[in-house]
């Protein structure tokens, strides 16, 4: 046992680990779930939303509506990090929120049991889709144009792994089907896309 001499004087308390000894252990309390209808003036009570029907969510008071669209939003923030992640780091994940937001709304708007079993496989459709759809509009090219950057990348990938060397613009263009002009025709408008 230690035993302080004269020379050191007494000894330090190393803070609460001596309290912490003498009192008796306490099993820490489970974490609470938070409570979302706290954020809605006078809704006292959480209603099931499993199956909602046509015109239902038009005909739920605004608070009902707040709550609904708040139980979704975890199903915006998961479609929106999944695009996002093959997106270039310039596209900013908030923008797919708001989009994802505004397809769960309209979701919200135009649900039918009778054709679509469950909300939640309808409203990540429609909200993949307004996300796709305001990227589309971020982008000035025409998709027809971004498809054929896409086949002529291919077409070169393909030949060059086939050839073990860069290909030339007359084999690029016997692979993609075309004549040499055309090729040439695509590539000027592609080139577009670089500025």
């Amino acid at each position: 046992m230690y035993q302080p001499s004269i020379d050191q004087g007494p000894r330090k308390s190393v803070g609460n680990a001596e309290k912490r000894l003498k009192e008796p252990h306490r099993p820490k309390a489970a974490p609470r779930k938070p409570n979302l209808n706290s954020s809605v003036k006078g809704c006292t009570q959480r209603r099931d939303f499993g199956r909602i029907s046509y015109g239902q969510f038009a005909g739920m008071t605004a608070s009902e509506q707040e709550i609904f669209l708040i139980d979704h939003l975890s199903l915006v923030k998961m479609v929106a990090r999944q695009i996002y992640r093959g997106l270039p780091r310039s596209i900013l994940i908030d923008d797919l929120y708001g989009a994802g937001v505004l397809g769960l709304l309209d979701a919200a708007a135009k649900f039918d049991v009778a054709r679509h079993p469950l909300f939640e496989g309808y409203a990540r459709l429609r909200i993949r889709g307004a996300i796709l759809d305001h990227l589309r509009g971020l982008d000035w090219a025409p998709r027809g144009l971004r498809r054929d950057q896409r086949a002529i990348s291919s077409a070169i990938s393909k030949l060059t792994a086939l050839l073990g060397r860069f290909p030339d613009e007359a084999e690029i263009a016997h692979e993609l089907k075309m004549d040499l002009p055309t090729y040439q025709k695509k590539l000027c408008h592609l080139s577009l896309l670089e500025f």
